[in-house]
Order: structure tokens, then sequence, then C-alpha cells
């Protein structure tokens, strides 16, 4: 049975045993990074950082996960696969959050009047890779605002170990959604993806 709570009696004796398993063994350690999380001994189960309150447990495999305090910010990549597009005056958002082995992400993209939008198939940034599991896709829906004709929805996947939406796919856009397709973009319009997967 595991060491839980002991109640000590007066002028008892603290012996070696009792400090490792109530206290060694059972001890989350601060932190100010994460850079001083990954030098602690992998005696070390939990951690907590007093600069951003997330709390680090590690795995079976003595690795760490994370369990952020709050919402997450990041700037999402936008790539294509032939000529990258350019934001301009545009806005690349993003928030996330993860839970252990799982994040939740929202990424969105903003037309803005000198936004370029580069020629071939899109991807968007992710947060953190996805799961290094082979032959594993994960799935995500999308939002696609065309300002002239209404909205479009659609889904989308990422690669095991990828840090990027791979693929996007919505309305006529069988292939994945580029500069031209499911419509051609234009200042105002957006898009976004969503969802949560593993890491």
């Amino acid at each position: 049975m595991p060491a839980q709570i002991k109640a000590f009696a007066d002028y008892e004796v603290l012996t070696a045993a009792d400090v490792n398993a109530y206290l060694m063994n059972q001890s989350v350690i601060k932190v100010a990074n994460t850079t001083e999380r990954d030098s602690l001994s992998t005696n070390v189960k939990v951690a907590y950082n007093t600069t951003t309150g997330d709390v680090y447990v590690r795995d079976g495999s003595n690795v760490w996960l994370t369990h952020h305090a709050s919402m997450q910010t990041y700037t999402p990549t936008w790539t294509a696969t032939s000529t990258d597009p350019t934001i301009g005056n545009g806005t690349r958002v993003g928030r996330w959050i993860q839970q252990g082995n799982l994040v939740t992400f929202t990424a969105t993209i903003n037309m803005g009047s000198t936004t370029t939008y580069g020629s071939g198939l899109w991807s968007i940034g992710l947060p953190v890779a996805t799961a290094n599991i082979t032959g594993f896709r994960q799935t995500f829906s999308a939002v696609l605002e065309d300002v002239s004709s209404g909205r479009h929805t659609g889904s989308a996947y990422s690669e095991p170990n990828s840090t990027s939406v791979t693929r996007i796919i919505a309305g006529a856009a069988t292939s994945g959604v580029s500069n031209t397709s499911p419509f051609t973009w234009t200042n105002t319009d957006w898009i976004s993806v969503s969802g949560t997967y593993m890491v």
C-alpha cells in the first residue's frame, strides 16, 4: 500500500524511511522553467512551474507530461506546397492548452488587404507535434469564410509526429484547400482549424 499521510506523535523519532516515504518520494519540486525541470533527477515525478503555473508529471517512461494552468497563445505557421502565402496586414491567431498527452487548439488565419495566398495546398501550424505513432493520422474540423458567397465547413488531418495540419479539405476542394480552392480568397476572408489531438 502506498504511503499516504502519517500522524506523528510528540517526541516520535523521524526515521530515514519516514523521510523517504512521506517527504522525498511525495515532493512537488518548484522550477522556474522547463530547463530546470529537465535537469531534475528521474526520481522526481512531479514538478510545478512557478512562472507559468503549469504542472508536470512523468509518465511510465519518465517523459514529462504538461498540464497547463491556463490557455496558451501561439502564432500558427501558414505554408503551401509550392509557394508559401504571406499574411501582410492580416493576422494569424492561435490558442491551445495541454493536459497530459492531449492538446486542444484553435488556429485562425484572417486575410488582410495585403495578404498574398501563395500557390499549392495549404498547411497550418500546430502548437506542438502530434504523437509519433506510425500510420496514425489525427483529424480536425475546419471552417472557411468567403465574404462574397458564405461559409464552408470542412475537415483536416495531420500526419504522425507533425507540427502542422497536413491537409485541409472543404466543399469541392477534395484534394485540399489552396489559394483558389474551394474559392478564390480575398480581403476579410478567414479560415479556422480546431480540434483535440494526442502528443
